[in-house]
């Protein structure tokens, strides 16, 4: 396993009607993360929530985005892209599974997109 890139190389949005706590419920029961590896915070100026992700392998922090139940996840997977591919897909399958939209797509150190989770339509 490769260490953590120093900047972000997975970009993601995440469709959510519920509030960001279930999100995170969903990941740690789902995934078997721990509080400390999925982490919920409530601004206490606006009562925005923010889900922080952290393992070994990859690190993701959600960020509200004008649209309305829509979040960006953004983060950091360690690996060559198939290491990174098993990351995301195994993130994003989760969530997916109970009743989250996801989409994702992966970047190289030179900052090209080398892969999109799920695949979209269409593409061999």
């Amino acid at each position: 396993m490769g260490h953590l890139p120093a900047v972000y190389n997975v970009f993601g949005t995440l469709i959510s009607s519920t509030s960001l706590e279930k999100v995170a419920d969903v990941l740690r029961s789902r995934l078997g993360f721990s509080a400390d590896q999925v982490r919920l915070y409530r601004s206490q100026f606006d009562g925005m929530e923010t889900i922080c992700i952290n393992t070994e392998d990859f690190e993701f922090e959600t960020q509200k985005v004008e649209k309305a139940n829509e979040w960006r996840l953004n983060g950091a997977v360690a690996g060559d892209l198939e290491e990174m591919t098993s990351h995301v897909k195994r993130l994003s399958d989760q969530l997916r599974w109970a009743g989250y939209e996801t989409r994702f797509e992966l970047y190289d150190k030179d900052f090209i997109c080398i892969a999109e989770y799920p695949t979209p339509e269409g593409a061999a």
